[in-house]
């Protein structure tokens, strides 16, 4: 952005580009676009790295099991119970 000088410290210096072009907006009253500001922290060398994705495990009890035949594993999913002698229904 020629002829604009913001430096980046404080709080801002943990921002990644989108909440940067936010501040920005925010606190200086400029508007600039996100593929801009990305471009532009690449260039200064301040974007930060991307969140690594961790993969997901299954939650099933069957994952390392080996069934050969039926009624060997069970798997059911509780939602909610009823108490006989208080008459109440806990979850």
């Amino acid at each position: 952005m020629p002829g604009y000088s913001y430096d980046v410290e404080g709080e801002a210096i943990a921002y990644g580009y989108i909440k940067l072009k936010h501040h920005i907006k925010r606190e200086h009253g400029v508007i600039v676009n996100h593929k801009k500001m990305h471009r532009l922290c690449k260039e200064l060398d301040i974007l930060r790295l991307q969140r690594e994705i961790k993969e997901k495990t299954k939650k099933h009890i069957a994952v390392n099991r080996t069934i050969t035949g039926s009624n060997q594993l069970w798997e059911m999913d509780l939602k909610y119970g009823y108490i006989h002698g208080k008459d109440i229904f806990f979850m």
